[in-house]
């Protein structure tokens, strides 16, 4: 949770929805949230064959049959053009939310994000090597 108030509440380039948990009000609202029903909330670690960029962002979505609604999509600013955000909207199915903004990057941009694999254990994945260009 404290890696969660962290994105919320000091990532401004892509935090799409605006929405902070600075006072203990704002927290307890986010737990509420967290424990309503069918609401969807998850973590996004990223790492690639450069380094671990650790939890670098967040989202809580609610799905239902009228369609889904987004009260949090924030990202920390270390993968920022990596297609991280637009990874995420795309596995999410591409909600229609109003984005608050300034945000630095377009989630439409740059189109289908097919560079990026969806793991559950960073453990099971080898990464290629690195190897320099001459």
């Amino acid at each position: 949770m404290d890696r969660v108030l962290g994105i919320l509440n000091r990532t401004n380039q892509l935090n799409f929805t605006k929405v902070r948990a600075n006072s203990p009000e704002e927290r307890a609202d986010l737990e509420k949230l967290l424990s309503v029903s069918g609401m969807h909330a998850g973590l996004i670690e990223v790492q690639d064959r450069y380094g671990d960029y650790g939890v670098v962002g967040f989202f809580c979505v609610h799905t239902k049959f009228s369609g889904t609604t987004v009260h949090h999509f924030a990202f920390s600013c270390r993968t920022l053009n990596m297609g991280v955000e637009q990874w995420v909207w795309q596995y999410l199915g591409r909600p229609d939310f109003d984005i608050v903004g300034p945000v630095a990057s377009k989630l439409s941009d740059p189109g289908d994000v097919d560079w990026i694999t969806e793991v559950t254990d960073f453990e099971s994945v080898t990464c290629p090597p690195v190897v320099p260009r001459s």
